[in-house]
């Protein structure tokens, strides 16, 4: 198996704050992301959310190792009963835009 990174950047028109709410509050989580019980950005809270497929459903078991407010999220993300751990990290820079 090989460890691969993808890197993902988007630009918000929306102040960190607001971003920030949407990666951590349980209510805003659903609207864009999984469905799932409970959501504390805390480190060490686990979390789980059911995803699929036609064929099959995939249990996501997931921990909170980083909290930045307004800056960093980070989780682990794995497969239960599956090898193999992802990681995923939420980062936020407050930039002026560039005049033209």
């Amino acid at each position: 198996m090989t460890s691969q990174t993808i890197i993902i950047e988007q630009m918000l028109n929306a102040p960190a704050e607001r971003v920030w709410q949407a990666l951590t509050d349980h209510a805003q989580l659903q609207q864009w992301y999984f469905d799932f019980a409970d959501f504390k950005a805390e480190v060490g809270f686990e979390f789980r959310f059911i995803g699929s497929t036609e064929q099959r459903q995939y249990s996501h078991v997931c921990t909170v190792t980083e909290v930045l407010p307004c800056e960093k999220l980070s989780y682990n993300w794995r497969y239960e009963g599956y090898d193999g751990m992802s990681y995923v990290t939420f980062s936020a820079t407050t930039e002026t835009p560039q005049a033209k």
